[in-house]
C-alpha cells in the first residue's frame, strides 16, 4: 500500500538543482513528498546509512563521484532502497549502467516535469513493494518445503534439478551440491533411467501421475516412495515437471508381512478340519476358507449376504423344516446373537445331504462397537448316523429292563430309554442334552479315567455307584461300548446299566453272615475248650466239698466253685454272639413292664442334660423270650446312645405292635409274615458315618478311645435279637443321630409255666456198668471218680475207638453210655450209632462244650436220652445219669435243665 507521505533523499550539488526538485515535487498533489538534500557524497551517504528514506534521487555528477557510486553502496549495504538516477543531456549510456546496477529508474533532468518526477517514484516505489512480497512469498514457500515430510522437486526438460526441498535430498542421499544435475549424475543407473522414463511419461503426456515407485540410493538402500508427478512452465514457458515425493518404506514392508501372514492364515483355514467363514459389519463375506466352500459352494463375489443366504438350502435339525435365512447361523451372529452348538442340514447341489454343528460369535472392537461376524462348522454327518442306528438299535431294546442311554463326544446325553427313566426317574426330556456325570453324579476324575481305559480298547466294564432324581443311590453293573465315526474319530458311546443294588445289598448280608459265622465258629470252638477247662474245676471242687467236709476248706472250695461259675458265665456271653444267643428258660414276657423297669435305671444312670422319653401302647403284646437278655439289648442300646451324646441331647425309647403281610416282607428283609413287636431306640447324638454302618455288628469292632469299649455290645445285640426269632435294622445320619429298631416275634400261644424244682436226696447207684467216653482226661478222671463214689461201676475211654472196643467186651453188662460229643478219630455220634447196632435200648448222655440249644436238639434227632452242657457240675451229673436209667429210652427224649 502506498504511504501518504513520501520521504525523498536527493543528492545533489547543485543547490539550484535542488530547488527546483523540491518545486517540482510541491507541484504534485495526490500525495506529499517530504524532501531531504544531501549535497555531497559523503553527506548522502551518512544520510542513507542512519536515514529511513522511501526513495533516493541522485544526480549521476557529484563533483569527484559520480552517482553510480551511490548505486553500489546502496546494493552494498542491503538497503531495499529505489535509486533513481538523473542525467544530464550529455550523458550518453548512463542509462543502461545504471539499469544494470540496479538502478530502479532515470530520468534526464531537461526533460523532468512534475508528473514525469511523481510517476517515476512511484513505480519505482511499487516496484520494491512488489519484490518484498515476492520474497517474502518465496521466504515462506522455502520454510514450508524445508519442514514437509514429503520430498519436493523441481525438473527442466533436460532432467536438471532446478530445485529439491532438504526431505527429497534425504529421500535420494543426493548432496547439497545437485543443483542442474540430472539423476544419471546422481543415482545408480538402474533407478536413475527408471525415474527418467516416469518423468518423460508426464511430460509427453502432459498429464500428472502418481506411483509407488521402488529405488536405490547411492549408499546402495532400497526404499518406496509414492511420488506424484505433474506438468508446469516457467515464466517463459519452458516446460518444467515437478513432483511430491513421500516414503512408504515401511508400509511396502508392513503390507507385505501382512500379505505372508495373511497367505498364512489362509493356508492354514483352508487345511482346517473345520469350514470357517467371516463377514464385515456390511455383510461382505471377508473370509470362506476351503471346508466352508465344501459346506456352502463358493459365495459369489460381492452379493450381499442376505442375498446369498437366500439362494441356499439349509434345514433345521430335524431334517423336514426348511431354515428361513434369518435363522442362518452367520446372519444371525451379525445380529450380535452367540451360536452354541447349533444343528443344521445343508444340501448340495449333487443332491447329498450333510449335518453341521455350528459356533458362531459376532466380532466387536473395544467399544463394543460390531465389526463382522464369525462362524466355525463341524460335519457332524457320520456321528448323526451312527446315532441314529444307535438309537434304532436302542429302539428295540427300550422295553428291557436295563437302563440303555448314548451319549456323544461332548458327553451328552442323545438317547435315554423307558429302563433307564425307570432305573433314575429322570424323563427322556429331562435327560437328554444334559451331561451325563452330572445327571448321575459322576465324579469327574473317575471320568477322566474311564474314558482314558474307554478309548484305547473300545469298551470297558464295571460298577458303577450313580444317583437318581429322587437323590437315591443305586449301584449298577455298566458296559461301555465306544462308537467310532467314518474317519475312526470317537463319535458316540453306547451304556448299559443293570441295577444291582438289590443284588450288592443281599451279597452284603450274605458276606457279612459269612463274616459272623466265621467269627462264630471260632468263638464256638474257644467256648468249647473253655468249658473242657472250667468242667473239672466245678466237678473237683464239688467232690473237694463232699470228700474233706471240714468247715476250714469250704472258703477255698467256695472261691474255686465261684470262679469257675464265673467264667461258665462268660462263656455263655461268648457264645450268646457267636450263635446267635444262648438257649436260656423262655417264657412270656411282658415288654411293657420291662421297658418301664429299664426307664427308672436308665435315668439314674445318664446324665442330667440328657432327656429320656418313653411311649408304649398300654395293648403291647408280649413276646416268648428271655426277659435277662432283652433287658441286655435295651442297656446296651441306651449306653450306646449316651455316649454318643457327650453334650447332652434326647434318648426316645418306643415300642408298639405291628403286623407283616406277605407283601411286606420284601421291604424287611429277615422278617416273616405275622405279628411282632417292634423296639425303636433313638437318640440326637452324633450319628454313625455311612462307611461304618456295615461294620458296627462285627464282634471287636469298636470306634470307642481304648478302655471305653470291647466291641462286643452290638455284636451281642445282634445275637440275642436273632435267637429270638427276630431281626434288626439301624438308620443313622451324622450330625442327625442314630435310630435302631428291634423286631420281636409276638407270642400266639402262652408259655409252659415254669415248675419249680423240689429239693430232693442226690440219688446213688446200684453198682451200674457205666461206660464214660471223653478226649480230655481232667473231666474223664473226675466223672469216673464222682460215680464211683456214689456206687456205680465205671469203665473210662480216651477216644471213640476205644470206647466201642470197650462196649463190645461188655456189652452184657454195660447199662449207660456217657460220650463227649466232639473227639478226635471217632465222633460221639458215630459212636452212638455203633453201639446201637450192638444193643438198641442201651441209653446214651451227649456232652458237649458247644451251645446247649443247638446240641439238645440233635441229640433229639440222634435219640439221645440227655444232654449235658459243659461245664456241669457234680450234682447235676448224678441226677442226669439216674434219670437216664430209671427210664425207658424214648425215641426223642427231653434235654435236662441247664447248670445252676
Amino acid at each position: 500500500m502506498m504511504p501518504t507521505i513520501i520521504r525523498v533523499l536527493l543528492v545533489e550539488d547543485d543547490q539550484d538543482d535542488y530547488v527546483l526538485f523540491a518545486d517540482l515535487l510541491r507541484e504534485v498533489t495526490r500525495r506529499q513528498h517530504v524532501v531531504d538534500w544531501a549535497p555531497t557524497y559523503d553527506a548522502a551517504l551518512r544520510s542513507i546509512a542512519k536515514g529511513n528514506y522511501d526513495v533516493c534521487v541522485v544526480d549521476y555528477r557529484l563533483g569527484a563521484h559520480t552517482g553510480m557510486e551511490i548505486l553500489r553502496e546502496v546494493c552494498s549495504l542491503g538497503k531495499n532502497l529505489p535509486v533513481i538516477l538523473l542525467t544530464g543531456q550529455g550523458d550518453d549510456g548512463v542509462d543502461e549502467e545504471a539499469m544494470r546496477n540496479g538502478a530502479a529508474d532515470y530520468l534526464t533532468k531537461d526533460t523532468l516535469t512534475p508528473v514525469m518526477l511523481e510517476r517515476t517514484i512511484r513505480h519505482a516505489l511499487e516496484r520494491r513493494w512488489a519484490a518484498e512480497r515476492l520474497l517474502e512469498s518465496e521466504s515462506r514457500f522455502l520454510a514450508f518445503m524445508g519442514h514437509t515430510p514429503a520430498g519436493a522437486f523441481i525438473k527442466d526438460e533436460l532432467g536438471r534439478y532446478l530445485y529439491r526441498n532438504k526431505r527429497f535430498e534425504e529421500l535420494l542421499g543426493l548432496k547439497a551440491d545437485a543443483h542442474l544435475k540430472t539423476d544419471l549424475d546422481l543415482l545408480p543407473e538402474e533407478t536413475a533411467r527408471a525415474l527418467r522414463e516416469a518423468d518423460a511419461r508426464v511430460l509427453v503426456s502432459g498429464q500428472a501421475a502418481t506411483a509407488v515407485e521402488e529405488f536405490t540410493t547411492p549408499a546402495g538402500n532400497r526404499h518406496h516412495w509414492l511420488v506424484s508427478r505433474f506438468p508446469m512452465k516457467d515464466a517463459l514457458g519452458s516446460r518444467l515437471l515437478g513432483g511430491v515425493a513421500v516414503e512408504i518404506t515401511d508400509r511396502i514392508l508392513a503390507e507385505q508381512a501382512l500379505a505372508t501372514e495373511r497367505e498364512l492364515l489362509q493356508a492354514v483355514l483352508d487345511n482346517a478340519q473345520a469350514g470357517i467363514a467371516a463377514c464385515d459389519a456390511e455383510g461382505r463375506i471377508t473370509l470362506f476358507n476351503r471346508v466352508m466352500q465344501e459346506f456352502m459352494g463358493r459365495p459369489p463375489h460381492g452379493v450381499p449376504l442376505a442375498a446369498w443366504c437366500a439362494g441356499l438350502k439349509l434345514l433345521a435339525a430335524d431334517g423336514h423344516s426348511p431354515l428361513p435365512p434369518a435363522d442362518f447361523p452367520l446372519f444371525r451372529a451379525l445380529q450380535g446373537e452367540p451360536l452354541h452348538n447349533f444343528e443344521l442340514l445343508v444340501s448340495s447341489a449333487s443332491g447329498t445331504t450333510r449335518a453341521l454343528l455350528v459356533n458362531g460369535q459376532p466380532i466387536t472392537d473395544g467399544d463394543g462397537t460390531r465389526q463382522g461376524a464369525v462362524v466355525v462348522a463341524h460335519d457332524i454327518t457320520a456321528r448323526r448316523q451312527s446315532e441314529q442306528q444307535i438309537r434304532q438299535q436302542a429302539e428295540l431294546l427300550d422295553a428291557a429292563t436295563d437302563a440303555i442311554l448314548v451319549r456323544d463326544a461332548d458327553n451328552r446325553i442323545t438317547y435315554w430309554n423307558r429302563g433307564a427313566e425307570r432305573l433314575y426317574g429322570w424323563s427322556r426330556d429331562e435327560a437328554q442334552g444334559r451331561a451325563a456325570h452330572e445327571l448321575l453324579r459322576i465324579s469327574p476324575t473317575d471320568l477322566q479315567a474311564l474314558l482314558h481305559t474307554l478309548h484305547q480298547s473300545g469298551d470297558w466294564a464295571g460298577e458303577q455307584r450313580h444317583q437318581t432324581k429322587a437323590g437315591r443311590e443305586v449301584t449298577v453293573q455298566s458296559h461301555w461300548t465306544l462308537v467310532r465315526g467314518r474317519e475312526g474319530e470317537p463319535a458316540s458311546t453306547l451304556c448299559i446299566n443293570t441295577d444291582i443294588t438289590e443284588k450288592k445289598r443281599i451279597e452284603a448280608q450274605y458276606l457279612r453272615a459269612q463274616r459272623m459265622e466265621s467269627i462264630g465258629t471260632l468263638a464256638g470252638g474257644v467256648a468249647h475248650d473253655l468249658n473242657n477247662i472250667l468242667a473239672p474245676m466245678l466237678m473237683a471242687s464239688q467232690i473237694l466239698r463232699m470228700q474233706l467236709g471240714k468247715a476250714d476248706c469250704n472258703d477255698l472250695i467256695d472261691s474255686l466253685e465261684s470262679s469257675a461259675q464265673r467264667g461258665a458265665k462268660l462263656v455263655k456271653q461268648v457264645l450268646t454272639f457267636a450263635r446267635g444267643g444262648t438257649e436260656g428258660e423262655k417264657c412270656e414276657v411282658q415288654l411293657r413292664h420291662l421297658i418301664k423297669e429299664m426307664h427308672r435305671m436308665i435315668r439314674e444312670m445318664l446324665p442330667s442334660n440328657i432327656e429320656v422319653r418313653v411311649n408304649h401302647g398300654p395293648d403291647l403284646w408280649a413276646v416268648l423270650g428271655d426277659a435277662t437278655q432283652i433287658d441286655q439289648v435295651l442297656m446296651n442300646l441306651c449306653v450306646n446312645a449316651r455316649d454318643a451324646m457327650p453334650e447332652g441331647g434326647r434318648l426316645e425309647i418306643l415300642a408298639e405292635n405291628i403286623a407283616f403281610k406277605p407283601e411286606d416282607l420284601a421291604a424287611h428283609p429277615g422278617a416273616k409274615a405275622g405279628p411282632y413287636v417292634v423296639i425303636t431306640v433313638s437318640d440326637s447324638g452324633t450319628g454313625i458315618p455311612p462307611e461304618i454302618q456295615e461294620r458296627i455288628f462285627e464282634p471287636f469292632f469298636t470306634t470307642k478311645e481304648h478302655g471305653k469299649g470291647t466291641g462286643l455290645g452290638l455284636a451281642t445285640v445282634a445275637g440275642i435279637v436273632k435267637g429270638h426269632g427276630g431281626f434288626l435294622n439301624v438308620y443313622s445320619e451324622v450330625g442327625n443321630g442314630t435310630r435302631f429298631r428291634i423286631y420281636f416275634p409276638a407270642a400266639t400261644e402262652p408259655a409252659p409255666a415254669a415248675v419249680p424244682a423240689k429239693a430232693t436226696e442226690i440219688p446213688r447207684g446200684n453198682g451200674e456198668c457205666i461206660l464214660v467216653v471223653d478226649d480230655e482226661r481232667p473231666i474223664l478222671e473226675l466223672v469216673r471218680r464222682t460215680l464211683e463214689a456214689f456206687n456205680y461201676r465205671v469203665l473210662t475211654a480216651n477216644d471213640g475207638t476205644v470206647g466201642l472196643s470197650l462196649a463190645i467186651q461188655h456189652h452184657g453188662v454195660l447199662r449207660l453210655v456217657i460220650t463227649d460229643m466232639m473227639m478226635p478219630k471217632l465222633e460221639g455220634a458215630a459212636l452212638m450209632r455203633a453201639i446201637n447196632n450192638l444193643k438198641p435200648d442201651l441209653p446214651f448222655i451227649a456232652v458237649s462244650g458247644l451251645a446247649h440249644n443247638e446240641k439238645t436238639a440233635h441229640a433229639a434227632t440222634e435219640g439221645y436220652s440227655a444232654f449235658l452242657a459243659k461245664p456241669f457240675t457234680a450234682e447235676v451229673l448224678l441226677r442226669t445219669v439216674a434219670k437216664a436209667l430209671s427210664a425207658t429210652r424214648p425215641a426223642a427224649a427231653a434235654a435236662t435243665a441247664p447248670a445252676a
